[in-house]
């Protein structure tokens, strides 16, 4: 059993952790990486310290009372997308909640995380779990503007949510989508002849607009099957990653294991 620290050993702990939480804004997981801890163990001592895990404490922090919903854009096109695979909005608490698993997509947290303070110009809060971390905002008016775009049912799969007319209108909104959805809601697996990407959910609805989508952007889907869209074809495989890529790192990874890159 480690030693206990000393006063004084407890006050450099203290200084390290504020430095790189607070003054540097740096994750969890990128303060883990820093000091060779797992992030389970630098959540336990940032509490063991009494450092508050408050993202308003952080130098430079942006926010704003009254966040608004920007201007259709590709960023938006894939916040919807990574919405509707992992996200849910908490209108009791008015609060945009995106859920990612720490053991297989933890490097995808700060790219979710950037990609919300890019759009709204606000901090993040997080709330942990034993496998999971939940990035979210809270604002009542970004609440309201994102239930009338279609973000706002608290139950998905028993209202059948679809994709957003306006994603739609323009290719670059679509392809954002459909790479924001595929990051959350996507698999690379190998098949005994080839590779497969699949999208998986349990909107039907959902899953249409996403083999639409990806028929207009001349690649060639299959058939709904199983709550799943695939592509199988090695040419579609191969233009997809380099046309419309991942932000999740785990699924560049898997997508170099298997030569698609």
């Amino acid at each position: 059993m480690p030693a206990r620290w000393t006063s004084q050993e407890e006050k450099e702990k203290r200084k390290e952790l504020e430095h790189l939480y607070i003054e540097k804004k740096k994750t969890i997981f990128e303060i883990a990486e820093v000091l060779g801890m797992s992030w389970q163990g630098v959540y336990c001592r940032i509490q063991r310290l009494g450092i508050k895990v408050d993202p308003t404490r952080k130098i430079t922090h942006r926010c704003k009372r009254r966040l608004t919903l920007p201007r259709p854009s590709p960023e938006l096109a894939e916040f919807v997308g990574i919405m509707l695979g992992d996200g849910h909005i908490d209108p009791t608490n008015s609060q945009v909640r995106i859920t990612i698993n720490t053991i297989t997509d933890k490097d995808y947290i700060q790219y979710v995380s950037n990609l919300i303070e890019n759009l709204f110009c606000t901090y993040i809060s997080y709330t942990w779990g034993k496998s999971t971390v939940t990035v979210f905002i809270t604002s009542v008016d970004l609440v309201k503007q994102l239930r009338k775009i279609g973000l706002g049912e608290s139950n998905k799969v028993k209202a059948q949510v679809k994709v957003p007319s306006w994603i739609l209108k323009k290719k670059k909104y679509k392809k954002q989508f459909i790479r924001g959805f595929f990051d959350t809601d996507g698999s690379i697996y190998k098949l005994r002849f080839g590779t497969q990407m699949a999208w998986t959910n349990r909107s039907l609805p959902l899953l249409q607009s996403t083999k639409t989508i990806l028929e207009e952007l001349t690649f060639h889907p299959s058939k709904i099957s199983s709550f799943k869209v695939y592509l199988t074809r090695r040419k579609d495989l191969k233009r997809y990653t380099n046309s419309i890529g991942f932000g999740n790192p785990k699924h560049q990874k898997r997508a170099k294991k298997f030569g698609i890159i």
